[in-house]
């Protein structure tokens, strides 16, 4: 196990961006876990890639439009459908609660 990288202090920080709040246990773990992912970073920051070229394809072979399936326009949900199921509607239109104050 990696030695506690980030102080209580910091937990309490992350934790407050977050939103969240963590049991004493809790602020415990994920110190330890925090810890743990920064460390193995850490490792990663050292290995050397200067002659390693950038990749922006993670696949075997780079895809081709062959891979790819063909678009084809297919018939649509008509608004009544598309609103079956909300649980509030207006006109054409879902309603849902404020989320924004004015």
């Amino acid at each position: 196990m990696t030695k506690p990288l980030l102080s209580s202090d910091k937990i309490d920080h992350v934790a407050k961006l977050a939103r969240i709040k963590l049991t004493p246990q809790e602020k415990k773990d994920f110190s330890r876990q925090i810890s743990d992912v920064l460390s193995y970073m850490d490792r990663l920051n050292k290995v050397d890639t200067e002659n390693t070229s950038p990749t922006f394809q993670v696949t075997t072979k780079p895809l081709s439009p062959q891979d790819l399936r063909t678009d084809k326009p297919g018939k649509s949900l008509t608004s009544k459908d598309a609103l079956s199921t909300a649980s509030q509607t207006q006109d054409d239109y879902l309603l849902s609660p404020q989320t924004v104050k004015k």
